[in-house]
C-alpha cells in the first residue's frame, strides 16, 4: 500500500472543500439583468457590465454568478439574496 505525500493528500483535501463556480451563460445574465443579450454583449465590449470569462478552446463567454452578484450590487445597490 503507498501512501501519499502529506503535500499532495492536503492539497486534494482542499480541493474537495472548494466550491466550484457557477458558469451562466450570457442569455441568463441577461434574464437576470432583464436587459438583451445584445445589450449585456455591448457592456462587455464596453467594460461596463459585470466581468465576463471567455473559454480558451470554445471563445464562448460566461460569467461566474458571483461575479454577477457583486456586480448588481456595485451598480444597482440591490441585493441579490432572497
Amino acid at each position: 500500500m503507498t501512501t501519499k505525500p502529506p503535500a499532495v493528500a492536503a492539497s486534494k483535501a482542499a480541493t474537495k472543500n472548494t466550491p466550484t463556480p457557477v458558469l451562466l451563460t450570457t442569455a441568463q445574465v441577461s434574464a437576470m439583468l432583464g436587459i438583451t443579450v445584445r445589450t449585456l454583449a455591448n457592456w462587455r465590449c464596453a467594460g461596463t457590465g459585470p466581468r465576463a470569462v471567455v473559454g480558451r478552446s470554445t471563445g464562448g463567454v460566461r460569467y461566474h454568478r458571483a461575479d454577477v452578484e457583486t456586480w448588481i450590487r456595485n451598480e444597482w445597490g440591490v441585493s441579490t439574496m432572497a
